[in-house]
């Protein structure tokens, strides 16, 4: 008698769940895969700017926005603290690599060098 009681839930909240599990179905499987790349090359583009361009922070609006960049810099140039500033260079490097190889297997271009 269970078994009757959840296929008829199933049945009277189907039509409510359909258009929702379609929706997650159709976002995971066709949209989210297809723009892979575009998301990680785009978060890529964002995050390079906060690597190497500690003087437009100090330009613009003076010190008060801690990029990667100006924590390394003062790292070496305020604290003097070589191997620590060292440390978050070398993890950053790594973590940048990552991304980029991550993207390259994503996109399938693996080394070729493609225009339009």
């Amino acid at each position: 008698m269970k078994t009757n009681k959840y296929r008829n839930a199933i049945i009277k909240y189907f039509p409510t769940i359909l258009p929702a599990m379609l929706w997650m179905i159709g976002f995971f499987v066709i949209h989210l895969p297809l723009t892979m790349g575009g998301i990680v090359s785009g978060s890529i583009l964002v995050f390079i700017p906060t690597l190497g361009l500690f003087f437009i922070t100090d330009l613009m609006g003076g010190s008060k926005v801690i990029l990667m960049s100006n924590l390394i810099k003062n790292q070496f140039l305020t604290v003097r603290d070589w191997p620590f500033g060292c440390a978050i260079s070398v993890i950053l490097i790594i973590f940048m690599l990552s991304i980029i190889i991550y993207n390259s297997r994503v996109s399938g271009t693996k080394g070729t060098k493609e225009v339009l």
